[in-house]
This record gives C-alpha cells, structure tokens and sequence, in this order.
C-alpha cells in the first residue's frame, strides 16, 4: 500500500485491464451497439501505458470504426505529430460527414 488510494486504485484496476489479455472486458458486449462512425487512435510510442490491442478491439467491436496509429508519437499526438494528425482527423470526417 502506498498510502494514496487513488493512485492504489488506478494500478489495481489498471493491472486487472492489462491481465485480461484476450479475455472479455466487462463492456466489450455493448461495443456493438455504438454507432456512428469512430476514430480511434493510438500513439505508437506508448505502448507501456495502453497496449494496442486495446485499441483493435475497439476498432474491430465497434460499427464503422477506424483505428490509426501515429509512428514516432509519445503521449500527446496533437503537440508531438500535430500535421499527421489533422490529416488523419480532416481525412475520417471528410469520409463520414
């Protein structure tokens, strides 16, 4: 315990997200019944904080999604890659509105 429940509360749920591996996720079931379309998007470079496999099966769960990644982008793709990503945004609403 370190004294901060917060931050105990986020590892703990945290390491119960990443160690479901394949397994389902509670909301995995409700994926489906998202509509519109949805971009999703993940920076390459961090990996450690959320893995991509995350991100895919919001992508392939949920109707008319699209998923990108940024390569060479850390935390903060609109600071680090700001170019390639108003392409990638300007380019999914030109294709949905």
């Amino acid at each position: 315990m370190t004294g901060f429940p917060v931050l105990e509360g986020f590892v703990l749920g945290w390491k119960t997200l990443c160690d479901t591996g394949d397994g389902e996720v509670f909301f995995r079931g409700m994926m489906p019944s998202i509509y519109g379309p949805e971009f999703i998007q993940k920076n390459r470079e961090m990996l450690d904080l959320k893995p991509p496999k995350f991100s895919q099966i919001l992508a392939d769960r949920i109707p008319d999604a699209e998923y990108i990644t940024l390569p060479g982008c850390g935390h903060v793709a609109i600071f680090e890659k700001p170019k390639k990503l108003e392409s990638a945004i300007s380019g999914f609403v030109l294709k949905h509105c």
